[in-house]
């Protein structure tokens, strides 16, 4: 059974202030350069948390938020050739995020929070999207949910472009690479954290799944 990730958020991390120093460079000139193809934006954080640590600073919703409020802030379209719709899937913690973004509800429009898990709602909250500019948000807890067979079915929804940015758990990775190959890393003190971070779900990984995944790292 996965651990507990109550305590995620209770302070943020340097890793966590990397990853939305990134996205907050990231978005602005995303969202200038959409805004001019004269098609709706439809933005979504697929595992969304709280939107803001209990020590105050921001998480990624709110990022998001203030990034899609600035540029709309400064465009001059109108209607739904300026128009940025926001969406936030989250399993856990969807009560609180609600509260945290609840400020952002203005005349550029009211996110929606999808509780539940991204793998099972982002097909259907896609499949609506047609023609739009799609950009997915996808920050997991682990490694479970990145399955690329969902990516090749989004380049069929008929977007007028479609980005991904993902952050990819490395450490999640090596992790499991160990687990099934019968590695021991508990003791090394360079790798103790690896047991820190959980998914919400435990990931099953064989031997051969890791052999498959080499070769084909190495072919590409």
């Amino acid at each position: 059974m996965a651990k507990d990730n109550k305590d995620f958020f209770k302070s943020k991390n340097s890793w966590s202030e990397i990853k939305d120093r990134l996205l907050g460079c990231y978005l602005p000139p995303y969202f200038q350069k959409m805004l001019m193809s004269h098609r709706p934006i439809y933005y979504v954080d697929c595992f969304a948390g709280q939107g803001k640590f209990d020590d105050g600073k921001p998480g990624s919703p709110i990022i998001a938020l203030q990034a899609r409020d600035a540029c709309l802030g400064k465009t001059t379209l109108r209607s739904s050739r300026g128009k940025i719709d926001v969406c936030f899937i989250e399993l856990n913690h969807a009560q609180q995020l609600s509260k945290n973004i609840a400020e952002f509800g203005n005349r550029y429009g009211h996110p929606s929070i999808v509780p539940g898990k991204y793998e099972e709602k982002i097909e259907e909250l896609l499949s609506a999207r047609r023609g739009s500019n799609v950009f997915l948000y996808i920050d997991p807890y682990g490694i479970r949910a990145l399955d690329c067979g969902l990516y090749e079915k989004f380049n069929k929804y008929g977007f007028h472009s479609l980005e991904i940015l993902i952050n990819f758990n490395t450490f999640g990775f090596f992790r499991d690479a160990c687990r099934a190959m019968n590695v021991a890393y508990n003791n090394d003190a360079a790798l103790r954290d690896l047991s820190d971070l959980v998914e919400y779900a435990p990931t099953e990984i064989s031997s051969e799944l890791v052999r498959i995944c080499w070769t084909d790292w190495r072919r590409s």
